[in-house]
């Protein structure tokens, strides 16, 4: 990840792989990239939509020319289910490789000085990779100089004869949006990113099913800072019809991500606005679905729940055993975020302040505070943090290690039978 070499500030770095699970432990902005019909014209940046008619004027009615403008429903389903600023942005191109291309040349441009909480990619999916990409593709010269290094490009190893195969370098939407969210969250503003699945062509239960192993197959390992929405695709309400509009699931899932307080995770919990979905996943799919880092709805006693909200943070190796990252649950994830986020606030408030100890006792006063009050809101369990002077006076590391708050996720229950004399009644 970048880091700016004269701005001063707060640097964070999360460690990955310290955790081992104790037995004693029991105003948002929303930004949905995505497509719209052909021939409607849309802004070069991401614009607030707080209204249809803001929505009209920029990116289109719900249906153009009898084609569902898919970035609109995806925007109705967020303002159905948050409160959230909601921004969109249109992709440009007609292909998966012209919309990757376009959708990174604004990630990596203007767009690193914008500040979102939530970034939803519709218009291009997670299990989706574009045709090869060459270093022609791009335009900037350090993009040139550090092709194939760059955000979201992947490598495959393609077979050219028997026996014989060559490196071919590719776009992954999925690593892309993984590596903005990432990159924000570590340089400027805490930041998760949302992506989808291709949708099924057919809804058959073998269709479904044949859906589901493909999916499973794939490596769905991302990073702790994006979820993969695999659905099912919900209806969604629009003034236009009286049918309801199928969206894919990461708008309306982040939506609702977006409303939940630090403490509550997102597995098990209701999405309000939503009550059909186009298909049904059976419970064995959901199982192997989840185990591959999926996010999936179901429905439960009549309302759409989210089954689990799991991240796509890499398994970690270690040597021959393979251990779940820490970050394997969005709710972890959260609660780390929010801390960090009070900590850049009050790191941010030190900047230009000479060092000495009144300032050294400052902040570790305030850091105590704000890891005092992390534990009374219940979303961590404790901390423990050392500060260190750097050698030239100018700097404070900042060394955390916090216990976090796990949540529920399941309840055994043991029932046993007895005749009546076991009973007494008074």
């Amino acid at each position: 990840m970048p880091t700016y070499k004269n701005i001063p500030g707060v640097d964070i770095t999360l460690l990955d792989g310290q955790l081992s699970t104790s037995t004693q432990v029991s105003g948002t902005r929303l930004l949905i990239i995505g497509d719209v019909p052909t021939g409607v014209s849309t802004p070069d940046e991401p614009v607030l939509v707080r209204t249809v008619a803001d929505l009209r004027a920029g990116f289109g009615d719900f249906s153009v020319n009898g084609v569902d403008n898919q970035l609109a429903i995806e925007w109705q389903a967020a303002m159905d289910e948050s409160k959230a600023n909601v921004y969109l942005l249109a992709l440009k191109g007609a292909t998966p490789k012209q919309k990757f291309l376009n959708l990174y040349n604004q990630l990596n441009g203007y767009m690193i000085d914008l500040q979102f909480d939530h970034v939803v990619l519709t218009g291009l999916y997670a299990d989706e990779l574009t045709d090869k990409l060459t270093v022609t593709d791009f335009t900037q010269p350090d993009d040139k100089t550090d092709f194939p290094s760059l955000p979201g490009i992947v490598a495959i190893e393609k077979e050219v004869s028997e026996g014989k195969t060559t490196t071919e370098y590719v776009g992954s939407p999925g690593h892309l949006i993984a590596s903005y969210a990432e990159r924000q969250s570590l340089s400027s503003n805490e930041t998760i990113g949302y992506i989808g699945v291709k949708p099924p062509t057919a809804f058959g239960t073998r269709d479904i099913a044949t859906y589901v192993s493909a999916l499973v197959e794939q490596k769905n390992e991302f990073s702790k800072f994006l979820q993969v929405i695999v659905g099912p695709q919900h209806g969604v309400m629009v003034e236009t019809s009286l049918k309801a509009k199928w969206a894919l699931g990461p708008a309306v899932y982040a939506a609702q991500v977006s409303q939940l307080p630090i403490t509550t995770a997102p597995t098990n919990q209701k999405i309000k606005s939503v009550s059909t979905l186009r298909w049904m996943f059976s419970q064995r799919q959901i199982d192997s679905l989840i185990g591959n880092k999926y996010v999936v709805f179901t429905i439960k006693n009549g309302n759409v729940i989210v089954v689990d909200a799991v991240t796509t943070s890499p398994d970690i190796k270690i040597g021959e055993e393979t251990k779940k990252s820490d970050y394997s649950r969005l709710s972890t994830l959260r609660a780390i975020n929010s801390l960090v986020k009070e900590i850049r606030e009050l790191g941010e408030s030190y900047i230009g302040i000479t060092t000495g100890f009144p300032t050294y006792s400052s902040l570790k006063a305030g850091i105590k505070s704000v890891i005092d009050n992390s534990i009374n809101i219940g979303a961590i369990s404790d901390a423990t943090f050392a500060l260190t002077v750097g050698e030239q006076f100018d700097s404070i590391v900042i060394k955390l290690t916090v216990q976090p708050t796990f949540e529920l996720r399941n309840i055994a229950v043991t029932i046993g039978l007895s005749d009546p004399t076991n009973f007494t009644s008074e």
